[in-house]
């Protein structure tokens, strides 16, 4: 029988003690065993014209760049807490996938915003990328093998490899 742990979220005070005791395997195991633990925090991903980014910290692929020889894309990625978005979306000029290049071409700053249900400026560097390794759903990672390879590299300190191919 498997004795499943609780899952936790990315900002619980003792995270990285509950994915040391936990996460016990190496490969592709261990990767789906931090995935099982650890709630992705990203609660949903909105693309926002002219977003003023002051005070929000990078995440997801932003983060991954800054931490790993991933490449950004044209647009970078932020995390806003909930509670902070509720506030600011009704004046939020949110774009679909089939505006950019046109948001674009008008000198607009396009911005990746994803929402998680706490503040992600509260977590330190390890925690953040633990919730960053945990935040991207299976179909990313299926579609852009590269993010497998920044995952793998940020997390090779904590002997998870996240390589597919394991």
């Amino acid at each position: 029988m498997f004795d499943s742990p609780k899952m936790i979220m990315a900002n619980a005070p003792d995270l990285l003690e509950q994915i040391a005791m936990t996460v016990t395997s190496n490969g592709t195991l261990g990767y789906r065993q931090l995935k099982s633990l650890v709630s992705s925090p990203r609660l949903a991903d909105y693309w926002i014209q002219d977003c003023n980014t002051e005070g929000l910290v990078v995440v997801g692929d932003s983060f991954l760049t800054k931490h790993s020889m991933l490449g950004d894309w044209d647009y970078k990625s932020y995390g806003m807490e909930l509670s902070a978005w509720e506030r600011i979306k009704g004046e939020s000029v949110m774009l679909e996938l089939g505006d950019l290049k046109r948001a674009e071409a008008d000198n607009h700053k396009i911005t990746r915003l994803q929402i998680w249900p706490f503040n992600p400026s509260t977590l330190g560097l390890e925690e953040m990328k633990m919730a960053v390794a945990v935040s991207y759903a299976p179909l990313e990672l299926i579609y852009e093998s590269r993010i497998w390879g920044a995952i793998n590299e940020m997390l090779e300190e904590y002997s998870i490899d996240a390589d597919p191919g394991m």
